[in-house]
């Protein structure tokens, strides 16, 4: 069932102080042979900043009106990515980051157990592409691997099913979707 959220979210990109909290959603959102370390989201977090979005939600105080975004702690979700010049994902493009990259790897989209089903990551995901287009100009594509009962999700975000991966990560089958950010006549421009 979704659930519209009430308070108000807003984006951010994840700061180093952030990693605990995000290392903990990670930790709830990911079977523990599919977690990203916690020293795999600082390497992200310290070498691809502009990647890596969190969401925060922003409380209504009891008189109507919203605290200030920097008084806000709770962070309900984020996506990480890492750039690499590889055609497409591999097991080693996805151990590292390459700054002139023009494929965006995203390694995790997760939202907190209670907030999920309320359209955050629909959300984030929208709000990611469109900062990826107007801030890595030389992203030509976004690239994610995901499991077949989220396939439908990402489709709906503006995805298209690529196929299985090659990537092997945990027990089950993943597989790769891909959204088109510009192409490579826009990106010579």
């Amino acid at each position: 069932m979704y659930e519209p959220l009430q308070d108000t979210l807003y984006f951010r990109f994840a700061e180093a102080s952030d990693i605990d909290q995000i290392f903990s959603l990670e930790a709830e959102g990911y079977p523990a042979d599919e977690a990203a370390s916690k020293a795999a989201l600082h390497f992200r977090q310290e070498n691809a900043r502009e990647a890596f979005l969190v969401a925060v939600k922003q409380n209504s105080s009891k008189d109507g009106e919203y605290s200030a975004p920097e008084t806000c702690e709770l962070i309900v979700g984020y996506i990480c990515a890492t750039l690499t010049a590889a055609g497409s994902l591999t097991q080693e493009c996805m151990q590292s980051h390459d700054p002139e990259g023009n494929l965006l790897c995203i390694h995790s989209v997760c939202v907190e157990r209670t907030h999920r089903r309320k359209g955050i990551a629909k959300r984030m995901l929208k709000g990611y592409s469109v900062m990826i287009r107007n801030m890595l100009t030389q992203v030509q594509s976004i690239h994610l691997l995901c499991k077949e009962g989220l396939i439908e999700l990402y489709k709906n975000a503006g995805f298209q099913l690529l196929g299985p991966s090659s990537v092997v990560h945990g027990k089950e089958q993943w597989f790769e979707m891909r959204q088109i950010v510009r192409s490579e006549a826009c990106a010579e421009n």
